[in-house]
């Protein structure tokens, strides 16, 4: 049992799987609601336990190159905290919702923390198994659960009987979906696996109603596949391309009123997009806070000018909106530059599908990551964090199993060799 979770298999399906279910059962009044960073903080310390009672954590041994990241992440988040006590002293402030300022930064603070550390226990994960069965069947149950509960009347998912304003509520959804979907799509040895997993999780993107996280999750498996592919694999992501436009027209086309508002991420006029608006009106005024306070950011500004904890801007500027340049140049380096750096490095060496599952998955996670956290996440996102723990754990001399690489002379279904 405990090497069963130090493989981290209990936590991929803990945290991609049943946190999903448990809050589609909570919002829907068949299960208590829990807030969602004490669940995944509890699989996490569950995992860690395991970890530290089993012979196996000997193999876990940090470099010198290891720690030059874990360093900077320390300071970071350390200074992230002290930027919050040190306003909490001097009052907290409370929302419209009634949430306590200090209580909803740092339990994002806490959440993130733990993603760092779910992403250091999935890159070990797929350092240490050949199959990479966990994934692919939590991916594999998640699709099927989703798909169960589709209305097909209107082509979406409504994960909540008690809520209004869903649009928070179908982000959570999706962007777990999505990472899920990456890592089983980057451990995937057989062809016809790569690409179908593809076009299945882009059409239940769709249903999922997230403009930003189906668009950018095609992005990030088209992009990296054009760089240094070979003719027949840049042949079949035409292929798998067209299919997926195709789904999407024949998706948009059964239902217009779903279709108008998922497609029009693609329009030019944004006049009726209340998403839209109400984002260029957070960002406008994180723009204010930062020309306001450049040095130390305005972490009480948008308590001040909305009343609402959340109207934050909806990029990695917000970093330094609430936290400051510091912040800001930390958030930087780690989710964006450290990622791109590596990633691009590899996609320059050889094409995606000769590089081993733990490259693959950093390479489609960071466009993927790195896309959102620039444009349309804020610092409260979790998954740049899941990144670089997933990079770190990277930089440990574990012994590296050999991997078997995707057939390139083959993408269309070949058993890799």
């Amino acid at each position: 049992m405990l090497k069963y979770l130090y493989s981290s298999t209990f936590l991929i399906n803990y945290v991609f799987f049943l946190i999903p279910f448990h809050l589609w059962l909570s919002l829907n009044g068949y299960a208590p609601l829990i807030y969602l960073s004490f669940i995944t903080l509890t699989g996490v310390t569950i995992t860690i336990f395991a970890i530290f009672s089993s012979p196996y954590r000997k193999n876990l041994t940090p470099t010198k190159k290891t720690l030059k990241y874990l360093i900077p992440f320390f300071i970071f988040t350390t200074y992230m905290l002290l930027v919050q006590i040190t306003n909490f002293s001097m009052g907290d402030r409370i929302d419209s919702y009634g949430r306590g300022l200090f209580q909803y930064n740092l339990g994002a603070l806490a959440n993130n923390i733990a993603w760092f550390i779910i992403g250091m226990l999935v890159m070990t994960y797929i350092f240490r198994t050949q199959k990479h069965r966990a994934p692919f069947f939590t991916w594999l149950a998640i699709t099927l659960f989703y798909l169960s509960v589709l209305d097909f009347k209107t082509l979406s998912i409504d994960f909540s009987s008690t809520i209004d304003d869903k649009r928070s509520i179908y982000l959570i959804f999706a962007d777990l979906y999505a990472v899920i979907a990456i890592i089983t799509i980057s451990t995937q040895r057989k062809n016809s696996l790569f690409l179908g997993t593809f076009l299945i999780s882009f059409l239940t993107l769709y249903f999922l109603n997230s403009r930003a996280s189906m668009v950018l999750f095609g992005i990030s498996f088209i992009l990296p596949l054009l760089t240094k592919s070979s003719f027949r694999w840049k042949v079949a992501l035409i292929i798998a391309a067209t299919i997926a436009g195709f789904l999407l027209l024949l998706a948009s086309q059964a239902n217009d009123a779903e279709g108008s508002r998922m497609l029009a991420f693609f329009s030019t006029d944004y006049t009726n997009d209340g998403s839209y608006i109400g984002r260029m009106i957070q960002f406008d005024a994180g723009l204010s806070h930062i020309s306001a306070s450049p040095v130390m950011g305005g972490y009480n500004s948008i308590h001040r000018d909305f009343g609402n904890h959340g109207a934050y801007m909806h990029n990695i500027l917000s970093f330094w909106q609430v936290y400051g340049i510091i912040a800001f140049i930390f958030a930087i380096t780690l989710f964006l530059i450290t990622p791109l750096k590596l990633s691009i490095k590899n996609m320059l060496k050889k094409s995606l599908p000769e590089h081993p599952p733990q490259l693959r998955a950093i390479i489609l996670l960071s466009t993927y990551i790195v896309l959102q956290i620039a444009f349309s996440r804020s610092y409260t996102w979790s998954y740049p964090w899941f990144l670089f723990g997933m990079i770190v754990v990277y930089n440990i001399n574990l012994k590296k199993p050999k991997q078997k690489s995707l057939d390139l002379s083959n993408p269309t279904g070949a058993q890799a060799t």
